[in-house]
């Protein structure tokens, strides 16, 4: 059986500790984490630091070795004194083969080695290559790792992240050494695993990345993965081949925009969101961050409002997101606010609305509906979560949840659909809800509500 703590990839290598020499592998575990095991303990002639920002050293190859942020664990015998014992953990591992040799006007491969991708859902062509995004001088296509079937059922029951596929990058719009190529191949990459993040439901990470020059290469192993969401047991937002949304949504959000609008910690908000494992009250405060933040970012480079339910209903607005059904599903929203909840009429509104003009000195307040709702302190459906919000963020003692955490989980289930559908239409706009139901639909589950 497959674990995370199985070597994919080792090398035997010569290292320099402290003008020391000694014999390691270093490598590549299949749970995206490099490593390095020493053949010996390292004799110290005084208490060593335990941290080493760069170790540098040579394979029994001949190429060039670079681990950055070494921690090791270190010792002290009576007998042979102070001694570095082994390497705890290290952030990256460089092997250069290839050297300063540049590319130039030339195609070249990067191969990165991923963790929780998957070109399809849910997996039915193993030995399939998948056209994941074409573009004129660049293109990027997917493959499964062996026994991926085995590797997705190992996510899905240990909640830990394992190497599921391989992206396989070709670009000749590029000249120079291998690691201007790999920092290109990697930003284009990212962009495409942060889609699919969302789409999956599952942080997806590179780990392993390999340019090849010939019979040389330049190899970089990087310990980074992202949350583990609902590791491939939930929360999948496509059914078949992930490519064609890929492409679709790959220009716009690859652009500087992507930044604008904080996209790659809202995906992250929202992958904590869905992980299990967390308590309700954790997934929502997980939730309310996202969505803030999203709504925010909108508000900045639009009217700029100060106030999170003027922000909300912006960006509902702004990107068409229907919410009413959310609102009513949410179990503590009140129904009769859902539709129309601005118009209520008679002298109690008028002296409200007057009152609040004095107060604001604004006499726009009588043409926004949004203001004319706030300052009599009535709830909008765009912030149909506020309840639940004071009550886990700030503790508020809100009567509504008093034995009825059922409450909760539905509130729970209306806010994560609300982040799913205001991420969808910002990444990807229109979809074809024939094509692609799941992304294209987005529906509430219904949680039972006892009274």
């Amino acid at each position: 059986m497959i674990d995370a703590s199985d070597v994919f990839y080792n090398k035997q290598a010569t290292l320099e500790f402290n003008g020391t020499s000694v014999g390691a592998t270093i490598g590549a575990k299949e749970g995206g984490k490099p490593y390095v095991e020493l053949n010996q303990e390292i004799p110290q002639s005084s208490e060593p630091n335990n941290l080493f920002k760069k170790i540098e050293g040579t394979t029994s190859d001949g190429e060039e070795v670079i681990l950055k942020s070494v921690n090791t664990v270190t010792g002290f015998d009576s007998g042979s004194g102070h001694k570095i014992r082994s390497v705890k953990d290290v952030r990256e591992i460089e092997i250069d083969g290839i050297g300063g040799d540049a590319f130039v006007d030339e195609e070249v491969v990067v191969k990165f080695d991923t963790l929780c991708f998957l070109p399809e859902y849910p997996i039915t062509h193993t030995g399939h290559q998948f056209s994941i995004i074409q573009r004129g001088d660049w293109e990027a296509e997917g493959s499964y790792a062996n026994d991926v079937e085995d590797r997705v059922s190992y996510i899905s029951a240990r909640r830990h992240p394992i190497r599921t596929a391989q992206i396989k990058l070709k670009q000749e719009d590029q000249n120079g050494p291998p690691r201007v190529q790999l920092e290109k191949a990697q930003s284009r990459i990212n962009d495409i695993l942060d889609l699919s993040s969302f789409l999956l439901g599952v942080g997806c990470s590179s780990f392993k990345i390999e340019v090849e020059k010939s019979d040389d290469k330049y190899i970089r192993i990087v310990d980074t993965h992202r949350n583990i969401g609902g590791a491939h047991t939930m929360n999948n937002l496509v059914w078949g081949d992930l490519g064609d949304l890929v492409d679709t949504a790959y220009d716009w959000y690859s652009d500087e925009t992507r930044e604008d609008y904080k996209l790659e910690s809202v995906i992250g908000f929202y992958l904590d969101s869905i992980n299990v494992t967390r308590t309700v009250e954790g997934q929502l405060s997980t939730l309310f961050n996202g969505i803030e933040l999203l709504a925010k970012r909108h508000s900045d480079y639009g009217p700029n409002y100060g106030s999170t339910p003027k922000r909300l209903e912006y960006i509902v607005n702004e990107l068409n997101v229907e919410v009413s059904d959310l609102a009513k599903n949410s179990g503590v929203f009140p129904e009769d606010y859902i539709q129309n909840s601005h118009k209520r009429g008679g002298k109690e509104r008028i002296i409200e609305l007057l009152l609040g003009i004095l107060r604001r000195n604004d006499l726009s307040i009588i043409a926004n509906p949004i203001e004319e709702r706030l300052i009599r302190d009535e709830p909008i459906p765009e912030y149909f979560y506020s309840k639940s919000r004071q009550y886990v963020v700030h503790g508020d003692n809100h009567s509504t949840f008093d034995g009825r955490y059922d409450l909760l989980f539905a509130d729970l289930e209306s806010t994560r659909v609300f982040m799913q559908r205001l991420l969808r239409n910002r990444i990807f706009g229109e979809v074809d809800a024939d094509k692609h139901p799941r992304l294209g639909e987005l529906e509430p589950n219904e949680y039972a509500t006892f009274n």
